[in-house]
């Protein structure tokens, strides 16, 4: 016999697999009213469904199936968007890590923090080295503008690459993590040898640093 407990239970581990993830708020103001934005966080699981059901079909999320829970990448998708902000520019300074090293305008340096924020700048300048190598070895597209215009264009190339051919139940969900208007490309050109190296760093960045 099914106790409520029992279907509780079912129906968490069904929006904690579907979902894994919370949702930049420009996809939820045309779907949702904002005292439910925060919907991950609410308590009562059939209302937490409920919502969940109308954003699943809203954003046409494809299912995730439990095997496809486990894959490596879904590790990633327990980021907020803020966190993934800060990631994806973070990449984006490892790649140009001796020109951040070597910053030393006071606007120009504070410009910096704001993006990938204190922690970030200090774990670049003291550990970047081991990783900076990697993401130099990428054919990055060039690109032009100040170093802070440079490092959130970088980082989201290195962002698509990382992501490029992997299932698209994960795609989908790593998207709404960014503002609605972000364009994507992730049929890149890749190698993936690098690809892999690529993910090795964001695996240790996850684990190494204190910015998230």
């Amino acid at each position: 016999m099914t106790t409520d407990a029992t279907r509780s239970e079912r129906i968490r581990q069904t929006v904690d697999r579907n979902f894994r993830l919370s949702v930049h708020s420009s996809f939820l103001d045309q779907c949702l009213p904002k005292a439910l934005h925060n919907f991950t966080a609410l308590q009562h699981p059939r209302l937490k469904f409920k919502v969940f059901t109308h954003l699943f079909r809203y954003l046409k999320l494809k299912p995730l199936s439990e095997e496809l829970s486990q894959h490596q990448y879904c590790d990633f998708l327990a980021l907020s968007p803020q966190q993934w902000s800060t990631f994806k520019d973070l990449l984006g300074a490892l790649y140009f890590l001796s020109e951040v090293k070597t910053t030393v305008d006071y606007f120009k340096k504070k410009l910096l923090l704001s993006l990938i924020s204190e922690k970030g700048y200090n774990f670049i300048v003291h550990r970047g080295s081991l990783y900076a190598p990697i993401l130099e070895s990428i054919a990055v597209p060039p690109c032009s503008g100040e170093l802070e215009q440079r490092i959130p264009a970088v980082g989201k190339f290195l962002t698509e690459y990382l992501w490029t051919q992997q299932p698209e139940p994960l795609i989908q969900r790593l998207i709404l993590k960014f503002n609605n208007g972000s364009t994507w490309n992730f049929y890149h050109v890749i190698d993936p040898h690098l690809q892999q190296q690529l993910f090795n760093v964001c695996r240790h960045l996850l684990k190494e640093t204190e910015v998230f």
